[in-house]
């Protein structure tokens, strides 16, 4: 059976997206666990800018500016972090964490 070349062609960049979006949020990730909030929200932004509509990522870096905004009483990072919470339902409307 013949394949069709534009198609798995797309097939494969779409398994190469996924493989670096992953590699990216568990970067992320990683600099999240250990406290490095700077270097998390720089590696998720750096997520979003090749995936604008990674709802993990989105949720994530809204994660880290509720906590940071928490801490601090700061108003400005709260509305990032809930700017961040809406991008997530956004992108992937399931995503009932965000919602709450």
């Amino acid at each position: 059976m013949p394949y069709d070349k534009k198609i798995l062609e797309k097939n494969i960049a779409d398994v190469l997206k996924r493989v670096r979006d992953s590699r990216l949020l568990s970067n992320s990730f990683s600099y999240d666990l250990k406290g490095l909030d700077d270097d998390a929200i720089s590696e998720y932004k750096i997520a979003l800018s090749l995936n604008h509509d990674y709802a993990e990522a989105h949720y994530n870096l809204a994660n880290i500016y509720y906590n940071k905004a928490h801490e601090s009483l700061d108003e400005p990072v709260l509305k990032q972090a809930f700017d961040e919470y809406k991008e997530a339902v956004r992108c992937n409307p399931s995503h009932g964490e965000a919602e709450n």
